[in-house]
């Protein structure tokens, strides 16, 4: 997770967090988790930047993915 990410998660109040797993769909727990290390899953990664506002985006929470592979794929399917 880039700084950006870390920085965001962590400058929520818990009750924020508990808002934020709620939009997404998660648990607390998971929120907790990822703010201190996990990494979500692509499709949370995604959620969580929606749900963000634009604060964090899915290559801040995941730079490990392949975004660019996973975008170009999207793409195709949607012609």
């Amino acid at each position: 997770m880039l700084p950006r990410a870390k920085n965001y998660l962590r400058s929520l109040r818990r009750c924020e967090r508990a808002a934020l797993a709620e939009r997404c769909g998660v648990a607390l727990k998971t929120i907790q988790n990822i703010t201190y290390g996990k990494n979500p899953s692509i499709s949370l990664a995604c959620r969580i930047a929606e749900q963000s506002s634009g604060a964090v985006t899915p290559r801040d929470l995941r730079p490990d993915v392949d975004w660019d592979l996973i975008d170009s794929t999207l793409s195709k399917k949607e012609r």
